[in-house]
């Protein structure tokens, strides 16, 4: 593939056109504008886990590796902003412009860490509101 050393695919103006190392770290400029039309669904969580997906412009998701998931430092260089302690989790390959993410229950959107006393309570109030919880 790419012959240019990582640490000076960053320089480079724009990437090379062999659409498997360097456009994922530095995607074409016009990627950028594309940002704003990115959507994001409301929340939604089990008794483990908060979920949300997020959907990108069709020409936005063409430039992303198909095999394997995204880093955080990844889906954030191409413009998706989100709380921290979300996790690129899944690949839906009928709809692969459709990034599907989730953070455990509890954890602190500010630094990304999980507060066990803040999961507890997100845990009793999931099972409450489906009445699994004991009283």
């Amino acid at each position: 593939c790419c012959v240019v050393p990582p640490r000076q695919i960053l320089r480079i103006s724009s990437p090379c056109t062999c659409f498997s190392c360097c456009q994922q770290i530095n995607p074409p400029f016009s990627t950028m504008s594309s940002a704003s039309r990115i959507e994001y669904s409301e929340k939604y969580a089990d008794d483990v886990n908060e979920y949300r997906h997020v959907i990108l412009p069709k020409e936005l998701a063409k430039t992303l590796p198909k095999s394997r998931l995204l880093t955080e430092s990844e889906w954030r260089s191409i413009g998706v902003q989100q709380s921290r302690g979300w996790q690129h989790y899944a690949i839906h390959r009928p709809e692969p412009h459709i990034l599907l993410f989730r953070r455990p229950l509890g954890t602190d959107p500010q630094s990304g860490r999980i507060d066990p006393e803040l999961a507890r309570a997100a845990r009793d109030e999931y099972k409450n509101q489906f009445g699994l919880l004991r009283k």
